[in-house]
This record gives structure tokens, sequence and C-alpha cells, in this order.
């Protein structure tokens, strides 16, 4: 859309669904973002997220990866998996003797 510019004259970059169901947009976003920072030196500045109405449940394909999780996955650290820290390098979360 050509007759979009920001305030420093440069064209914002609008990317549409960056996420939905299996991936949250904030990692859509942030993927976008670090793609366009490395390929094309663009600053993301803001990043806004909507939803609308949506109905939906679990598949079968969901239910079918928690079993394969808890079956095969040592409580501390399904423990573990409940911090939003724990895919970070020094994860910060609950410990194994927690």
């Amino acid at each position: 859309e050509s007759n979009l510019v920001n305030g420093d004259g440069t064209s914002p970059c609008i990317v549409n669904c960056v996420g939905y169901d299996s991936v949250p947009w904030d990692l859509g976003a942030w993927a976008v973002t670090k793609y366009l920072k490395q390929k094309h030196d663009a600053t993301c500045y803001e990043a806004f997220g909507h939803t609308g109405k949506s109905k939906g449940g679990v598949s079968g394909g969901t239910i079918a990866s928690a079993l394969h999780l808890m079956a095969n996955t040592p409580m501390a650290t399904m423990k573990r998996m409940g911090s939003p820290h724990f895919l970070t390098k020094n994860e910060q979360g609950p410990s194994d003797n927690d």
C-alpha cells in the first residue's frame, strides 16, 4: 500500500497472520522481525496483536502429542516447561529439585 508512510518518510512493513493456532503471534512476530533485520537491516518499532472470534478445540494430534510428552518426559522436566524461560539459554525456572 504505497500511501502508507511513517513520520520519518519510510514505509511501514505490515505482516499479516504471523501466528495463529500452533504458532503464537508473538513468536511469529519475533521471527519475522529477526528475519527482516538480518536480511534487510530493517528494525521493528511496534508490533500489535489482534484476534477475533474463534471456535475450535483440541485436535487428535494435540492429544497424541500430550500423551507422548507425558509418557516420555521426566516430571521434573515437565515442571520446568511451565517456565516462560524454559527455552532460553540460561533458563531460570524451577530446578529438577523443586
